[in-house]
């Protein structure tokens, strides 16, 4: 399952990744010294680079955001999966891979032989 962020210039991450993510924002609220103070009362807080909204506030879009539909969110997972797809076939060759494709692979440059 992926989650895509609702506007255009798309950020696509697994839901485990945003599961770890909202884990480690609230965790960082909930064990910093503003806690009590955060949940007490209605103003922003910010701990370390995070910053936490009031309780209480609403989120308003710029008239000129560019959301998107759900069949535009839908049209991306489906192009995504194909793209995959081809992915998958394109990899599943039974062609072998040429030594010159290998060795001029930029992980390979960053290797320097044992002494």
């Amino acid at each position: 399952m992926k989650a895509v962020f609702p506007c255009k210039g798309v950020v696509v991450v697994t839901k485990q990744n945003v599961d770890v993510l909202s884990n480690f924002y609230e965790g960082q609220l909930i064990n910093s010294k503003l806690f009590s103070a955060y949940t007490q009362n209605n103003f922003a807080v910010q701990v370390g680079k995070l910053n936490y909204l009031p309780q209480n506030s609403t989120i308003i879009l710029n008239q000129d955001a560019n959301l998107l539909t759900i069949q535009k969110l839908n049209q991306v997972l489906v192009e995504t999966s194909k793209k995959e797809e081809q992915t998958v076939t394109n990899t599943n060759d039974d062609e072998p891979i040429e030594d010159n494709f290998i060795l001029n692979h930029p992980f390979f440059e960053t290797l320097k032989p044992l002494d």
